[in-house]
């Protein structure tokens, strides 16, 4: 029985090793059997950066489980994108003419 087909969503940099994870499919399932899987997948670090790999983990149950040898998709990939940062409350201090562009 094989696992795959798994992909994880592209994010915007949150500073965590979370990734939404999609899609997935058993291929070997004899009709009617009962197999259940539930997966999770993270990032190997937290930084911005294209087509990173996102390591799958994978937990199997269901009453037929015991009848199949599994082969589960180990990893896919996905990107961290850069967060917007925006720079607000500037504010320059009045002065006295001094005859310069200068301001604090």
């Amino acid at each position: 029985l094989s696992l795959s087909g798994i992909t994880a969503a592209d994010k915007v940099y949150d500073g965590s090793l979370l990734v939404t994870l999609g899609g997935g499919a058993f291929s070997g399932l004899v009709d009617g059997d009962e197999v259940t899987r539930s997966s999770s997948g993270s990032f190997a670090d937290k930084h911005v950066g294209g087509g990173k790999t996102v390591s799958l983990v994978h937990s199997f149950g269901g009453a037929d489980l015991g009848n199949y040898s599994l082969t589960a998709q180990a990893s896919t990939t996905a990107s961290i994108t850069p967060r917007p940062l925006t720079l607000a409350g500037l504010g320059a201090a009045d002065k006295v003419y001094d005859g310069s562009l200068l301001a604090t």
